[in-house]
């Protein structure tokens, strides 16, 4: 079976390591707030070129954190995509704001900015843009649409890490919350999360709020809470950013292998814009007859999987928000047809010529 994920057993050498950091963390005896914390930021903010990175529990205390440092009016709307993982709705919840659906483009399934026009009303502050997949787009012209509309911009890149847009990493700019779920591209052993910004009023608030509202200990100058990126976590993270990079170019292979080669009717492949340089933390598809699709790869022994099957707007746990679906075909129609096809550093040249063929045979 091709499977769709792997997280140990394609490296042995990094297996290894990960486990020599394992002890060195147990010998030092230091679980909290330690010497790998303090690494891992500087590391991870310059590879992400952003001049602050502050660590916390998962990616989506890392989104709650960024929007309570806006200092936004409590219920007050914030703009998010129809179509994401539903955390980024949670975090805006969690952070006492409304989230205000806007349809996703077509293409790609990011926020569509022409329909986020039609969303604006006096109450909303800010805008959650998810760049999901691992896409994204122009900062210039999100935030000019932003600033024109005197809204907040943060960014949900959970998916992201090392995507570029016209030479730039979508990181270089703005404020990102970033995750480290086992299964990203930069995955911890664990849960894990970061807030990437280049405002360095954002940075001493999210330093602050994570911790209990403390940098000293006892003294706690503002209501927090306590989200911190464990020492183990951070030392496994040390280790395996240092594959990042290639790992990038392993999957931006992969995908133009796909883009280049997959030649089925049935199929339809996303559509990439001319600037953007992916990194490919999903490689989405789309096939009318989806459940078919996913039995006849099964039977060829590839594990498919599905982001998402259930869109925020159809949740249960959103439905009090009495949401219009009408008015989200796009995001739909990504819930109803998406099918994720194995992307990554485990998969070697012949497993992805499978793939291939048997997405062309179907």
């Amino acid at each position: 079976m091709i499977k769709f994920l792997e997280l140990i057993g394609f490296d042995n050498e990094l297996d290894a390591d990960l486990k020599n950091v394992f002890n060195e963390v147990l010998e030092k005896g230091i679980f909290i707030n330690g010497a790998n914390v303090v690494e891992f930021e500087s590391q991870f903010s310059d590879i992400s070129e952003s001049n602050y990175c502050v660590s916390c529990g998962n990616g989506m205390d890392a989104l709650t954190i960024l929007l309570r440092s806006l200092g936004l009016r409590n219920g007050s709307e914030v703009l998010v995509p129809a179509q994401t993982f539903i955390a980024t709705y949670f975090s805006i919840i969690h952070a006492g704001l409304k989230p205000i659906p806007v349809d996703v483009n077509e293409s790609d399934c990011l926020l569509s900015i022409d329909d986020a026009k039609k969303r604006i009303t006096k109450q909303t502050t800010a805008m959650v843009f998810v760049n999901l997949f691992g896409f994204g787009n122009s900062h210039k012209e999100i935030f000019d649409f932003c600033n024109s509309n005197n809204l907040e911009l943060v960014y949900d890149s959970a998916q992201s890490h090392l995507t570029e847009y016209d030479n730039n990493l979508l990181t270089s700019s703005g404020s990102h919350a970033v995750s480290f779920y086992p299964g990203k591209n930069l995955g911890a052993l664990g849960d894990g999360g970061a807030i990437l910004t280049d405002r360095r009023d954002l940075n001493d608030f999210c330093i602050k709020y994570r911790n209990y509202g403390s940098i000293q200990k006892y003294k706690h100058e503002i209501i927090g809470i306590n989200s911190r990126l464990d020492e183990v976590q951070a030392a496994f993270l040390n280790r395996k950013i240092r594959k990042l990079n290639s790992w990038t170019e392993i999957r931006r292979k992969q995908a133009n292998a796909y883009l280049s080669n997959i030649n089925n009717k049935k199929i339809k492949l996303p559509h990439i814009q001319p600037k953007l340089n992916p990194s490919w933390h999903i490689f989405p598809i789309r096939v009318k007859n989806r459940k078919k699709f996913q039995a006849f790869m099964f039977d060829k022994k590839i594990e498919t999987l599905i982001h998402y099957p259930y869109s925020p707007v159809t949740c249960d746990a959103l439905s009090n928000y009495s949401y219009n679906l009408d008015s989200f075909p796009n995001a739909l129609d990504w819930e109803q047809h998406e099918v994720s096809i194995p992307i990554g550093p485990h998969l070697d040249i012949d497993s992805i010529q499978k793939i291939i063929d048997a997405i062309n045979e179907f």
